[in-house]
């Protein structure tokens, strides 16, 4: 639907949400019905990774699998942008920007440091491609986003980059790695 909405200039925007922090989904892994996401991405069958609960067997491995699942949905989605032709005679993954992310933080404790983001399509050109960008420690998610926003053509009102997206307490910047 988000193709085909953006195919038909009906959307510019969209959100995808697979799942949730919370996630009770128990997937399918090699022919055999696994315990909860939640509970795999704790490794243990518990919602807190304090619990003193048995440990879920290769939950390490089941979060791989699920991982795995999850990129195929966004591989399809990159695929769709992909096969549309836009007016102008691009294809709409390479005017658009599609990012991947994962709101369970860095595995079993939910941290939030140094979470990977797999961005696709370029802006426009706004975004190098093809590379692996390390942020560096202690690089707040608002230059993430304040990137992607410039990434989709959103200015200041005096036409300059957007840097201060977010919490005004968290200093300004984007991530000039990123950009091309």
């Amino acid at each position: 639907l988000i193709a085909l909405a953006f195919a038909c200039d009906l959307r510019r925007t969209a959100t995808l949400q697979v799942g949730a922090g919370q996630d009770g989904t128990r997937f399918v892994i090699n022919g055999a019905l696994q315990p909860s996401w939640h509970h795999i991405s704790h490794r243990k069958s518990s919602d807190d990774v304090m619990d003193d609960v048995p440990s879920i067997d290769n939950a390490a491995m089941l979060h791989h699998e699920i991982d795995r699942i999850h990129a195929r949905l966004f591989k399809y989605l990159l695929e769709l942008l992909d096969s549309e032709v836009t007016i102008a005679g691009t294809n709409m993954l390479d005017d658009s920007v599609a990012v991947w992310t994962n709101d369970l933080g860095t595995g079993p404790d939910h941290g939030h440091i140094r979470l990977p983001h797999v961005v696709a399509g370029s802006g426009g050109g706004f975004l190098r491609q093809g590379v692996f960008v390390d942020a560096g420690g202690g690089v707040p998610n608002n230059h993430f986003l304040s990137t992607i926003l410039n990434a989709v053509g959103v200015r200041k009102p005096d036409g300059s980059l957007v840097d201060d997206f977010g919490d005004p307490s968290i200093d300004p910047g984007v991530i000039a790695a990123m950009i091309a």
